[in-house]
């Protein structure tokens, strides 16, 4: 794994969530966040995190009001794992096709419910170990240890230990999941109705396969002792993607051979046969409030005699009549090999977080309207021509302020509207009230000393190319700043500002946009690995040093 190998926890025993409800004012639980989940009240929002050594890996609570179409944060409380629970994998980055670069969260009225991973036996954070639960302003400790499906946290039992690549709520507040050859699977009761510590447990799961040639669902039912031999996996579709109509009640079904649509009660299914979707391998499938507007995501390793090398192919499709009819968006996405990690529906647009799958430098959001994607404006372009395509709207276009990776984005009320939060690789999350307009970043920070008594670098400990690292300071008067970056034997290799003006501020007086540092010299270089001192020097005679290290692994 290329980035988050160096995430990884010391593997211990899988068995507490504990929920601490305490607030944080300026603390998220890691920069490193992978989902947003709308919370239960208007400006509420929750990030899912996964921290590195340093930091914790959970839920953060976000509160948050729009003020002149403006997003103001008021307040944040953590939701914190035990340091062998991650709610994202070690293949969130690097699979090949889509259905596994997801990060799944979900609410379910007053719950809040990802997918939870553990370690295998070399580290690596890839072992699905169920479901983990967090009752919102409930302090109780679960076991995440019971056989079952209905516990107070779900874990499926063996051999069923394969990924999850959708989670649903339907509208008996059942959690579904497409399991990929597995099928479907779904909870015995409404997560509401759990119980803390651990319910009556049944160990009878039943599978939900299905059947191309039948056009149905057939159920299976498997115990925890069963073998991966007992399923007849031959003759049934795997499904990579699942969403439900709200409006029918049935569900979308994404499948490793086009796109289903049938009832939740595993009654009749029927094949999408419209425009050449029906042969697709589906691995996404995204509708809004209504069951009006559809996104579909196609994606696929292929191998052919012109390029004997395997690379990705994708495809999206959209419908904007409920699913009468589907056509293909002529957007980069096919060129550019993207996958969708989430989608959002503010107004009449749809802003869909995408990252590269060839190229793992692409990240950022598509924008979408009924008329079609929208490119940046010109002014944009003029402006910023690096960037990998003028349709992506990330760092260039204002989305985030530093160069992170988006991971994904979702949409929630706020005021009297409705917010957008994009969450990064790194940068904690980008917050808008105005549809995208401005964007109000909000990071892991915390209070440092008064008059540069203290210099605080976060992350301390830059693990890859294109890594940031924020430097924090305080001033006890308005002042002119001048930071360096300076080598192990004290040769000045950066200056990230010069006589910059600088505010008293209570918590910090840094700046988010500028005060940061990239593992770049002043030529633009990478620099060599090592130990790097950053000095931050005021107009009144005060400085005062940080250290970061940093390693400059590849992305």
């Amino acid at each position: 794994m290329k980035r988050l190998g160096a995430l990884l926890f010391s593997t211990a025993s899988f068995a507490l969530l504990i929920f601490n409800i305490a607030n944080a004012a300026e603390t998220i639980v890691s920069n490193f966040t992978f989902a947003i989940t709308p919370g239960s009240a208007n400006g509420e929002v929750l990030v899912l995190s996964r921290g590195d050594a340093d930091n914790a890996n959970g839920y953060t609570d976000i509160q948050l009001t729009a003020s002149n179409g403006k997003a103001e944060l008021i307040s944040i409380s953590q939701a914190i794992f035990p340091k062998d629970i991650f709610g994202v994998n070690d293949h969130v980055f690097d699979a090949s096709t889509a259905e596994n670069r997801r990060s799944l969260s979900v609410r379910v009225g007053s719950s809040f419910v990802a997918q939870g991973f553990g370690n295998d036996s070399n580290k690596a954070t890839i072992v699905p170990t169920g479901l983990v639960r967090v009752l919102q302003g409930d302090a109780s400790i679960f076991d995440v240890t019971a056989a079952g499906f209905n516990s107070a946290t779900i874990k499926w039992p063996s051999p069923l230990d394969v990924s999850a690549h959708s989670i649903v709520v339907d509208q008996g507040k059942r959690i579904w999941l497409a399991r990929g050859p597995w099928g479907l699977v779904k909870s015995k009761t409404a997560p509401d109705q759990w119980v803390s510590g651990v319910a009556a447990i049944n160990d009878s799961v039943p599978l939900y396969l299905l059947n191309p040639t039948k056009s149905q669902f057939d159920t299976v039912n498997v115990a925890g002792t069963n073998t991966a031999a007992t399923i007849d996996t031959t003759s049934h579709l795997p499904i990579w993607a699942l969403t439900l109509d709200s409006t029918s009640g049935q569900f979308w079904i994404g499948s490793e051979k086009g796109l289903w649509k049938g009832s939740r009660d595993s009654s009749q299914v029927h094949r999408i046969s419209l425009g050449g979707i029906d042969t697709l391998r589906i691995t996404g499938i995204w509708t809004d409030s209504i069951g009006k507007r559809i996104f579909v995501e196609s994606s696929a390793r292929q191998k052919d005699s012109k390029n004997p090398v395997s690379n990705t192919t994708s495809s999206l499709w959209r419908s904007t009549d409920g699913g009468v009819s589907f056509t293909s968006l002529n957007l980069p996405y096919d060129s550019l090999d993207l996958s969708i990690s989430a989608v959002a529906f503010v107004g009449n647009e749809a802003w869909l977080s995408v990252q590269g799958i060839e190229n793992d430098n692409v990240s950022g959001l598509l924008r979408i309207t009924s008329s079609g994607a929208i490119a940046w404006p010109d002014s944009l372009r003029m402006s910023n021509r690096s960037a990998a395509s003028n349709w992506i709207w990330g760092l260039e276009a204002g989305v985030v302020d530093r160069d992170v990776l988006v991971t994904s984005v979702g949409s929630f009320p706020l005021g009297t509207g409705v917010g957008l939060a994009v969450s990064t690789w790194g940068a904690g999350i980008s917050v808008s009230a105005d549809s995208g307009k401005t964007w109000k970043p909000i990071l892991n920070q915390s209070s440092v000393k008064a008059n540069l008594a203290e210099v605080r670098m976060t992350p301390s400990v830059m693990r890859i190319t294109g890594a940031t690292t924020q430097i924090a300071y305080r001033l006890g008067q308005a002042s002119k700043v001048s930071i360096d970056v300076f080598s192990y034997d004290m040769r000045v290799v950066r200056n990230i500002v010069r006589n910059a003006d600088r505010a008293a501020d209570p918590l910090r007086s840094s700046d988010a946009r500028y005060d940061v540092w990239d593992g770049k010299d002043d030529a633009g270089n990478p620099v060599t690995l090592g130990v790097y001192f950053v000095r931050v020097r005021d107009n009144h005679g005060h400085d005062a040093w940080g250290k970061v290290m940093w390693l400059g692994g590849a992305r």
